[in-house]
């Protein structure tokens, strides 16, 4: 049997680079931050279930993560990338099976199905990073941004968005299986074959964009928890087939002009963007003003998301290793910092207060300000 020639391997490298993607956010969004927390209450689960569900998603995920780090040391990223997607797959089918049961208690398998969750989620996630390096070439950022796009015009399809918390468990596993083959396209170490955006292999560029993306995951987890606890505006900015293709158009048209910019080195701009278009969101989501003259408010708040969400997955995979600052070490760091600590406590400040306290986003806007300002170009 022939080997696959260079050229046809190449032309799959950038199909498996956006469905890695894809599958990350897809089971992100449609199961461990919607489905999952739907199904629970579907079956009748109180807030201290979901409470605890949450807590030990959480701390599995960032535990993963940081773990990823020294198994990536011994480890291909590929590999180790498809384990924790067999790990999301497994917790998904698992919950829509107890999902199909609501007579049936389940909530210890539940914390079980919470702990895969975030395990799996954390080893793709971090994994990912080096894999990128290896499946993205020069045009890194835009394929993520193709998959980030790609991942949040799936999940808001009407039929997608409005299905049962089972049928969400069945796609978000099916999503995960088809990033587990696309990890396993690649089985080699990571050359780094990428452009190289030297200015930010830096200790100090690291914690920057840690420190902005911490920023926009807290505000964006705290106004959307919020949108999504107040059921009459739920229904009006975010329900509908004409809104929800909106809101899907918009994502993914934003995730790739974030994509383009990143691979250009102009960070600061998408970043700064995604902030003034979910303020501008949020603005719309509580104003008193007839509900119909806000309905931009939804597209422009998920352009701001998909925004900074292509840049967040890109940054790790774009800055190239610098003794053991790895893409790895990168990724561990600022997903569990922004990702899980920084959207656990945006839902539990949305939780709390019942909405968005009004210091919240002064206080977002001067963090990602000082982000900026720290942030050196990267040509």
């Amino acid at each position: 049997m022939k080997k696959p020639t260079p050229q046809l391997v190449a032309a799959f490298r950038a199909p498996a680079a956006i469905a890695l993607v894809a599958a990350i956010y897809v089971h992100f969004l449609l199961f461990a931050q919607f489905g999952f927390l739907q199904g629970i209450r579907a079956v009748g689960h109180d807030a201290g279930t979901i409470h605890r569900v949450l807590g030990v998603m959480a701390l599995c995920g960032i535990a993963a993560s940081l773990g990823a780090v020294f198994i990536l040391w011994r480890q291909l990223p590929g590999p180790t990338a498809a384990v924790g997607f067999a790990l999301c797959a497994a917790g998904a089918v698992a919950a829509g099976w107890i999902f199909r049961q609501p007579s049936s208690d389940g909530s210890g398998a539940l914390v079980w199905i919470a702990a895969a969750t975030g395990a799996g989620l954390g080893l793709a996630t971090v994994a990912a990073a080096p894999l990128l390096r290896r499946l993205g070439g020069p045009s890194l950022a835009l394929q993520v941004g193709a998959g980030t796009g790609l991942a949040y015009l799936l999940c808001n399809i009407p039929a997608v968005f409005e299905a049962s918390p089972t049928a969400k468990s069945w796609i978000s596993a099916l999503a995960a299986s088809v990033g587990a083959c696309a990890a396993l396209c690649e089985k080699q170490r990571a050359q780094y074959p990428c452009s190289e955006h030297e200015a930010w292999s830096s200790l100090k560029a690291t914690g920057a964009a840690a420190l902005g993306f911490l920023a926009l995951v807290w505000f964006d987890s705290a106004a959307f928890a919020a949108l999504q606890n107040a059921q009459a505006a739920r229904e009006v900015f975010w329900s509908g087939a004409p809104t929800l293709w909106a809101i899907g158009i918009s994502h993914a048209t934003a995730a790739l002009v974030a994509g383009w910019l990143v691979d250009r080195g102009a960070l600061r701009l998408p970043l700064a963007a995604a902030w003034l278009l979910l303020a501008a969101g949020h603005v719309g989501f509580t104003s008193e003003a007839v509900p119909a003259a806000n309905l931009w408010a939804a597209p422009l708040y998920a352009a701001g998301v998909s925004l900074y969400s292509t840049a967040l997955a890109a940054f790790a995979a774009l800055s190239p290793p610098v003794g053991w600052l790895s893409p790895a070490v990168r990724a561990a760091s600022i997903y569990s910092l922004a990702g899980w600590l920084g959207s656990a406590a945006g839902v539990g400040l949305a939780e709390r207060f019942g909405s968005v306290p009004g210091w919240a986003a002064p206080l977002a806007a001067t963090l990602l300000l000082g982000s900026l300002a720290a942030l050196p170009r990267s040509r």
